[in-house]
């Protein structure tokens, strides 16, 4: 009986970890040419409420954060707002982004690692930095779109899980086969 309170227990607890790990909001921003004028056009309003610290904000390709690219300069204590329009091909007509913000260009942090969170205001996106000072907005404009793409749990995670498991109830089974076969 011993055992069977420490499987539970310990399924308990691992299901936790994994349910706490893929809660935590990850997530990527899909631009999309939603009116098909072969260009993505959106307004980024950045606000900084630091009275000291400049941030650097932009994007970058999943999985390629060295490949980013720079979209604004917010200084502090200041209201940001900058149009862009991004080109897009006949084959490619949207473009999936990690957003990152940086103090000082070593120290980055990024939406794919949980390090904001989102929320959905009509067409609007807007990311809160956690424990930063800086409240990004994304605006669609000319009828585009822009939709959050949550990061997928790692295949590793799930086969990881299963794995665990399966071997818990073949050691609790084994254990029970032998004590039968004992007495």
């Amino acid at each position: 009986m011993k055992s069977f309170t420490k499987f539970i227990i310990f399924i308990a607890i691992f299901l936790e970890f994994l349910i706490g790990t893929t809660s935590a909001q990850k997530f990527y921003i899909k631009f999309v040419d939603a009116n098909n004028d072969n260009s993505i056009n959106f307004q980024l309003i950045a606000i900084n409420k630091s009275d000291e610290t400049t941030y650097y904000t932009g994007v970058a390709p999943p999985n390629d954060h060295k490949n980013h690219m720079l979209l604004l300069t917010i200084l502090p204590d200041t209201k940001v707002k900058k149009q862009f329009i991004w080109q897009t091909t006949a084959s490619e007509k949207s473009f999936l982004y990690d957003i990152y913000l940086t103090p000082d260009n070593y120290i980055y942090y990024w939406t794919s690692q949980g390090d904001s969170r989102i929320e959905k205001v009509g067409k609007n996106l807007v990311i809160y930095w956690e424990n930063l000072s800086v409240i990004e907005k994304f605006k669609p404009l000319k009828g585009d779109r822009l939709q959050i793409v949550p990061v997928p749990i790692p295949s590793s995670l799930w086969l990881l899980t299963s794995g665990t498991i399966i071997l818990l109830i073949i050691s609790l089974m084994r254990k029970k086969i032998f004590d039968l076969v004992k007495s």
